[in-house]
């Protein structure tokens, strides 16, 4: 003998039957869900019940973000270091401004001394000859220096 399948109708109503026993048994952890299905052009009102678990539970995001902010501010160099560096940079600062200074005080001169001059004239050629010189300099330099820490780390 072949079972018979169930209609639709007696599926739909045995979950309407299941749903609404559950819905007895909820308690205060319980949200309702209200959803909407169509089968067949019937429209079928069912509330589907989820249970929040543990384990569902969002974990205490403030906690994640302000150790993140924490991390965030924390200054990547160490403070002797950020001092020398501020050191530096207004050292550096002052350098300019002194320099514009002095600029200034000669472009307001009349009268251009021999110094004025002779700089005048020597900067394109002093220019044009760092241009063509340096950059083999800096790299004999350096060679120079690595060649000298490689030496002292052989001998320790």
């Amino acid at each position: 003998m072949e079972q018979k399948e169930p209609s639709m109708e007696e599926i739909l109503s045995s979950i309407r039957h299941i749903l609404s026993k559950d819905e007895e048994v909820a308690t205060d952890s319980t949200i309702p869900l209200d959803n909407t299905h169509t089968s067949s052009g019937n429209e079928v009102q069912s509330t589907q019940v989820v249970e929040l678990t543990d384990d569902m539970m969002i974990p205490n995001q403030n906690a994640t973000i302000e150790n993140n902010q924490k991390e965030a501010d924390m200054p990547l160099i160490s403070e002797p270091t950020e001092k020398a560096t501020v050191n530096t940079f207004s050292e550096l600062s002052k350098a300019i401004e002194q320099e514009k200074i002095q600029e200034q005080t000669r472009e307001g001169q009349s009268e251009t001394s021999l110094e004025e001059l002779v700089r005048s004239i020597l900067k394109p050629y002093l220019k044009e000859w760092l241009d063509a010189h340096l950059p083999e300099i800096v790299e004999k330099v350096v060679q120079k220096e690595v060649r000298r820490v490689i030496n002292r780390s052989d001998l320790s």
